[in-house]
């Protein structure tokens, strides 16, 4: 997984700091050395505790400033992609199955535990690429009872029907404590 991105902004703006620091000090330093060898006044620099002070607090203002617009972006890219990436899980139990050749169809009520919009009835297709699972050990379609109470993640749009459709059904987990 990476540094989090806020790490290597500090990590940053202080690398920043120390670079901007030390190429003032030298510059300072060669000023005032050409001033003491040549007895001449040279130009006026301002003294290194102020310009340290000044580029500490715009490196500082500067990291919060892209620390905010990162946190910001991430945050919006959350938001955005979640139903795509993740799905949406809700709970209920099985009250109907159909199998079919090749996959079959579940149909499913949402418990009261679920919010509002996931409280009603459903039906879904379920394919091969659907994984049905049980304690983490692929289980098939057969092996589903009436009854059962049953999570089911889904991306995509739900159709507005009676039973609601769903259409991209990712995993039904059985949620029950024994296999039967």
């Amino acid at each position: 997984m990476g540094l989090p991105l806020v790490i290597l902004i500090i990590v940053g703006a202080a690398a920043l700091l120390a670079v901007v620091s030390a190429c003032y000090l030298l510059a300072y330093r060669r000023n005032a050395n050409r001033a003491l060898d040549t007895r001449k006044k040279g130009r006026r620099m301002a003294p290194p505790f102020k310009v340290i002070m000044a580029s500490t607090v715009i490196i500082l203002i500067a990291a919060v400033f892209i620390s905010y617009l990162a946190g910001y972006k991430t945050a919006y890219d959350r938001m955005e992609g979640e139903e795509d990436a993740w799905g949406q899980t809700f709970y209920g139990e099985i009250t109907g199955i159909e199998a079919a050749n090749v996959g079959g169809s579940l149909e499913v009520r949402g418990l009261q535990v679920n919010g509002i919009n996931f409280r009603g009835d459903f039906t879904m297709d379920v394919y091969p690429e659907t994984v049905l699972e049980w304690r983490h050990t692929r289980i098939e379609l057969s092996d589903l009872r009436e009854g059962d109470t049953v999570s089911v993640t889904f991306t995509g749009p739900v159709m507005e029907s009676y039973p609601a459709v769903l259409q991209d059904v990712v995993r039904v987990q059985l949620l029950d404590d024994v296999l039967e």
